[in-house]
């Protein structure tokens, strides 16, 4: 191979592994999306008489969940905070506006 290829290999070999240790860390933005979507369908199910604001989406990588905090657009002092488990189905595992 010549000098050029093993350059190229080299940045793109950092560049992967920069990339997964991000996404273990901090997770990724479409991810994180896919989340907020899934808990906003997941309200509208639920919860179809009230409007809420889906803010302030964290990853938590200890417990592999996103969580959300959650305004009710009629009473904007109540907050609520939910949690999706990260991965294919997104469910919700904590619901605090039930209790």
């Amino acid at each position: 191979m010549s000098k050029g290829w093993c350059i190229i290999w080299i940045v793109l070999v950092v560049v992967v592994v920069g990339l997964w240790i991000t996404n273990y860390y901090m997770s990724n933005p479409l991810a994180k999306h896919r989340a907020a979507i899934e808990l906003e369908t997941y309200l509208n199910e639920n919860y179809p008489n009230q409007t809420f604001d889906v803010k302030n989406g964290k990853y938590e990588e200890k417990r592999d969940v996103y969580a959300f905090t959650v305004k009710n657009r009629d009473d904007m002092e109540q907050s609520y905070t939910f949690q999706n488990q990260n991965g294919r189905g997104y469910e919700v595992l904590n619901d605090t506006l039930k209790e």
